[in-house]
């Protein structure tokens, strides 16, 4: 298997290559070659999202009839995939949905993604878990260099410290939405609960969130930035946390598959139900803590799971998202392709 990797604007450092793995940018007669030749073409959106080099005529460019399209989705889908702002149901990506095979992690993953997707054949959504989460499981020393050196950059961070990260999704500006800003009395009950409890609060936002800024706090030891331009990576900070807070992100579910408490800070619940992306699933369900509608409440769910020497239960949250809990979701769609040929 010859695996190419297509970069837009900025190489991505730190990837082993070898004469089985290439690289190339996407817009260069290498990347359009290596896409017209290919057999499979894994994508996290849609083929129209992904490779827009091929916006003139997708169907007659790629020729899906002679090559398997397989849509890898971002995350399990907290948040509604169907929302208007998601843009799966743009005309030409309607185009794109009876050829491709989506992957599920869950028979309920799997009837969210299938009603998201139509008319997608049910048949072509499998359930093999999602390929990202395999380094959520895998030992350390099996981990590529790429993610090596991004958990050395985290630990250079963070010291012999616990781990707190804050890492809220993105919020619908444009209807209304907002992001969180702690005050300064919000910040002095955080400064003195990571003073007790020897922690760093790291902030990760959303690449689309550049309406708030928290740099003001990283001039203090006790917080420190894990944005994209630190760490790339996501999954290298969540093993990493001794405890997460989020809200409707799609990390909260790659927490549960990690095995690290997460808390849910929803403190617009109602706006974000009726007027931005809604939810795929009863957000009471997809948690094994009570949720936390305010800053108050957050607090003191904070310091009773740092308290706790015990976890809570996340069996019935687990089983709702996965039905594998290994590091081989990457090996089951390999094996699943290779049965197609």
């Amino acid at each position: 298997i010859q695996k190419i990797i297509l970069y837009r604007s900025k190489k991505i450092i730190d990837i082993e290559l070898n004469d089985s793995v290439s690289m190339f940018p996407m817009h260069s007669v290498k990347g359009y070659i290596a896409v017209l030749r290919s057999k499979v073409l894994f994508v996290q959106h849609s083929i129209w999202l992904d490779f827009p080099a091929f916006h003139i005529n997708i169907v007659l460019m790629l020729n899906l009839s002679v090559r398997h399209a397989v849509n890898l989705w971002h995350g399990i889908a907290l948040k509604s995939v169907s929302a208007e702002s998601t843009g799966i149901d743009f005309a030409p990506i309607n185009l794109e949905k009876k050829t491709q095979y989506i992957i599920a992690s869950s028979y309920n993953d799997k009837l969210v993604m299938a009603n998201a997707f139509y008319p997608v054949n049910p048949n072509r959504v499998i359930i093999t878990g999602s390929p990202r989460n395999d380094v959520l499981k895998q030992e350390e020393q099996v981990l590529s260099i790429y993610y090596k050196n991004q958990l050395e950059k985290i630990r250079r961070k963070v010291g012999k410290r616990k781990l707190i990260v804050y890492a809220p999704t993105y919020r619908e500006i444009n209807v209304g939405g907002e992001n969180y800003e702690f005050s300064i009395e919000e910040v002095r009950i955080l400064r003195k609960f990571l003073m007790d409890n020897n922690a760093v609060m790291a902030f990760r936002l959303h690449y689309h969130n550049r309406t708030v800024s928290y740099d003001k706090l990283f001039e203090e030891e006790l917080f420190i930035d894990l944005g994209q331009e630190v760490v790339s990576d996501i999954s290298m900070i969540i093993r990493e946390a001794d405890l997460i807070i989020s809200d409707y992100s799609g990390l909260v579910v790659d927490s549960l598959y990690a095995d690290v408490p997460v808390l849910l800070f929803v403190y617009d619940y109602n706006h974000y139900m009726t007027s931005q992306r809604g939810f795929s699933y009863p957000l009471q369900l997809t948690s094994a803590y009570p949720l936390c509608y305010n800053f108050k409440e957050l607090v003191i769910l904070m310091q009773q799971v740092s308290s706790s020497k015990e976890l809570a239960n996340t069996n019935s949250v687990k089983e709702l998202f996965f039905k594998y809990d290994d590091a081989k979701n990457s090996e089951r769609i390999i094996k699943y392709l290779k049965n197609l040929d």
